[in-house]
């Protein structure tokens, strides 16, 4: 049997190799005109079986996500699995919090486009959420992505936005999801009203941290992702947001998770369970 090419370095020239390529690795800056933000509601055969979505999820889906689209432009991919907001046994019940929610980042939406829609690899990618996902079923929220509208002073439901149009590096620094319900004690209308008050204060500070920032906000949930060089808290937008939140589902940084290349042997997929946000990238280096 021919030896894959990868599998034939061994010891110091391995080591040599390694560290030239990732010398020589490019720096990838990315405005969030490129960012997908998806929120992803596991289909009914799911309901009964959380165990058996995130098997599907880490063995398949988000290894592949990786390992199909990073050579078709994919710059960062942060993933998280949220816990479960279903009550075991009750057959009269609806998914209220997504049971997946990621950051899909590619350097524009030209690149995107390209990546999903014209290519064989990303019409197939694109048929895989199917399998585990809600897109049709009237009785389950929907599925779905898009990408971060600017500030405008406003925000609206199931809308994302984004707070910081830098051109930054998403894989260096540190990244931070912090994913809750609202306050309890108040009504939908107070809570997008105190969010809005609290992001239009924010947003005037002169001095911030954070160069990268990304919410998006339904009556059910906060999804809010942070990105700075250092992971620093000062001037971030984290702590204000927990003034008005049930105590957090999700309030971490993100953990690097290294996946094979496409086709390597053997690959038994991404450990993944709820409470779990990851920033995963494919070793180019083997």
């Amino acid at each position: 049997m021919i030896e894959p090419l990868f599998m034939r370095y061994h010891g110091t020239q391995a080591t040599a190799n390694r560290k030239n390529k990732m010398d020589e690795k490019e720096i990838q800056l990315c405005t969030p005109d490129g960012i997908r933000v998806w929120r992803g509601f596991r289909s009914r055969r799911f309901f009964d079986n959380r165990a058996g979505f995130n098997s599907k999820i880490g063995g398949i889906f988000v290894p592949q996500t990786a390992q199909q689209m990073e050579p078709l432009g994919l710059r960062a991919y942060f993933p998280a699995l949220l816990p479960d907001s279903l009550l075991p046994g009750n057959k009269n019940r609806l998914l209220k919090i997504p049971d997946e929610v990621a950051l899909v980042i590619y350097p524009s939406r030209a690149s995107y486009n390209e990546a999903v829609k014209h290519s064989v690899t990303g019409r197939a990618y694109g048929l895989l959420h199917s399998s585990v996902f809600n897109f049709n079923d009237p009785k389950i929220p929907p599925s779905q992505s898009g990408y971060p509208e600017p500030w405008s002073g406003e925000l609206h439901w199931d809308t994302p936005c984004h707070l910081a149009s830098n051109a930054i590096d998403w894989r260096s620094g540190v990244t931070h999801l912090l994913a809750a319900r609202p306050d309890h004690n108040m009504t939908a209308e107070n809570f997008l009203e105190q969010l809005n008050n609290i992001i239009h204060g924010w947003m005037l500070k002169a001095e911030k941290k954070v160069n990268g920032s990304i919410i998006c906000a339904s009556s059910e949930y906060l999804l809010y992702w942070e990105h700075s060089d250092t992971g620093t808290k000062e001037g971030s937008l984290l702590p204000l947001l927990q003034k008005i939140l049930e105590t957090p589902y999700l309030n971490s940084a993100a953990r690097s998770v290294i996946v094979p290349p496409a086709f390597y042997q053997p690959d038994e997929g991404v450990d993944i369970s709820a409470g779990d946000f990851l920033d995963v990238r494919v070793d180019t280096y083997r």
